[in-house]
């Protein structure tokens, strides 16, 4: 099966952003297993691209990234979904 290279793109930085959040929560809080994050960890990282004045599309894009990983590892079982509990920025429309 060959894979467009739109879904390519899409994997690339679905990846990327989720080692972000990692090494964020490898360097700032030298959490080193999924099982240590907590959503508070989540909401904190949330805070930087608020603080950058990033929209909040953006952001909530990152979330749906993060709570897409924990879905999944939840889903194995491997690790509760601790992304639920954070919640999406409102939309300007």
């Amino acid at each position: 099966m060959k894979i467009s290279n739109d879904t390519e793109r899409k994997i690339k930085r679905y990846k990327n952003k989720l080692n972000k959040f990692f090494t964020y929560c490898k360097n700032k809080h030298e959490l080193l297993e999924i099982e240590e994050i907590t959503h508070f960890h989540i909401k904190q990282y949330l805070k930087q691209p608020k603080s950058k004045g990033l929209n909040h599309s953006y952001i909530n894009t990152i979330l749906k990234n993060i709570r897409s990983f924990y879905n999944d590892c939840y889903k194995e079982p491997y690790c509760l979904n601790i992304a639920k509990k954070v919640e999406f920025l409102r939309e300007k429309s």
